[in-house]
């Protein structure tokens, strides 16, 4: 075994689909950018997303795409609330 560096040691990630959860924040700066909204709003939702299991994709397509085929996740929507109320709690 070598641990030779070649073209199979880069590996290209798309953000929207394969990014580590600890990334998470990179999809904030791409998606405040490209819809004009709060990158706290997009992190809220990126996390709740990946509490409940479900892509953070979803979240772009259901708030932002507004695609009308999204499932509904309960469960992330009230994660998303409440990481929404720990966060004004904090601010206070």
């Amino acid at each position: 075994m070598t641990d030779e560096y070649n073209e199979d040691s880069t590996q290209i990630v798309r953000l929207d689909l394969d990014l580590d959860p600890r990334f998470d924040w990179c999809l904030t700066g791409e998606w405040g950018s490209k819809y004009h909204r709060d990158p706290k709003f997009i992190l809220r939702g990126t996390m709740a997303c990946r509490e409940c299991n479900v892509s953070p994709t979803w979240f772009l397509d259901r708030y932002f795409e507004r695609k009308p085929d999204t499932p509904r996740y309960e469960d992330v929507e009230e994660a998303h609330q409440r990481l929404l109320q720990e966060d004004i709690v904090k601010r206070r």
